[in-house]
């Protein structure tokens, strides 16, 4: 980067502008702010004069889900970009309602700027990366930038609960806990893998990121029945690192764990919990006291 002028150089005692010595200062001046690495970058553009400075595009925000709404709001900072600019976010944030949104549809959430204010809009477009910014902005609109993905429930209405993590950040994601647990005894007679229970899975959306899996199953076999448990990912295949319960004369309940991590593609998806037995009816435990019943844990993104 080209040195700044000294003080001297553009004024001393020389009051004419066409003094060779103000001239002089006024070129470094130019050059340190114009020139290939300078201050504006070669030709003035934002884009060129963050390049210069080393600074990249600007996401210093998180969405998350606040009351009714979701809200977009400052993270290590106040500036998004959009379209090419540093745009301030509110210090309140930005909201928006689940409003003629259909439940069970993903939903992409964009930033964009009417006049000075910043708002917020949800559509099914998907994001593409930004070739001049490298910021992700809305398919054919550069407007519009990524800040988060949503997946309405009934009503419609914006869902983020531990069994359901339906609202996920594209800025400052961080690890979100997922669990879900049986709550009454499941008697289950299969001898292929099937859901414990099909109503206790952990539901989510991701980026595409690797989510991680445990279950924890509490089980009473009532006979010299062997039973297996497992992880499975939007159906009842089943996932390797699960556990294995050996039939016996005793009837009493045993715990076996099982965990599972995998690369999902982006959108929804699903954990359950899977289980089969050899022969016979194996109880798959279910109750109000926590730590003693069937439950699968995990954590994703966003």
């Amino acid at each position: 980067m080209a040195t700044p002028p000294a003080r001297i150089e553009l004024a001393d005692t020389y009051p004419n502008p066409s003094n060779a010595v103000f001239r002089t200062g006024i070129g470094k001046l130019w050059d340190t702010l114009f020139s290939a690495g300078g201050l504006l970058g070669a030709t003035g553009n934002p884009v060129d004069a963050r390049a210069a400075l080393g600074v990249g595009p600007l996401g210093q925000c998180q969405l998350t889900k606040s009351g009714a709404n979701i809200l977009l709001s400052r993270f290590n900072g106040r500036y998004l970009t959009i379209n090419n600019e540093a745009c301030v976010i509110p210090a309140a944030g930005v909201t928006l309602a689940p409003t003629g949104l259909v439940a069970s549809t993903r939903y992409y959430i964009y930033a964009y700027m009417v006049g000075t204010a910043m708002t917020l809009e949800a559509v099914t477009t998907a994001p593409v990366l930004d070739a001049t910014t490298g910021v992700k902005i809305k398919t054919g609109a550069a407007t519009r930038t990524l800040v988060g993905m949503v997946f309405p429930g009934a009503g419609p209405a914006f869902i983020d609960a531990p069994s359901q993590r339906f609202v996920i950040s594209w800025f400052n994601q961080r690890s979100r806990s997922m669990s879900n647990a049986v709550v009454a005894p499941t008697n289950k007679t299969n001898t292929v893998f099937a859901e414990v229970d099909a109503t206790k899975r952990i539901e989510f959306l991701t980026w595409g990121d690797s989510v991680d899996c445990k279950a924890v199953f509490t089980l009473l076999n009532t006979g010299a029945n062997n039973c297996a448990a497992a992880i499975g990912f939007d159906g009842v295949a089943a996932e390797d690192g699960g556990g294995f319960a050996d039939g016996g004369s005793n009837v009493s309940y045993t715990t076996i764990t099982a965990s599972a991590a995998k690369e999902l593609t982006e959108g929804y998806h699903y954990a359950t919990m899977l289980q089969r037995q050899l022969a016979g009816t194996t109880t798959w435990h279910g109750g109000a006291v926590v730590g003693e019943r069937c439950a699968i844990t995990g954590s994703v993104m966003g």
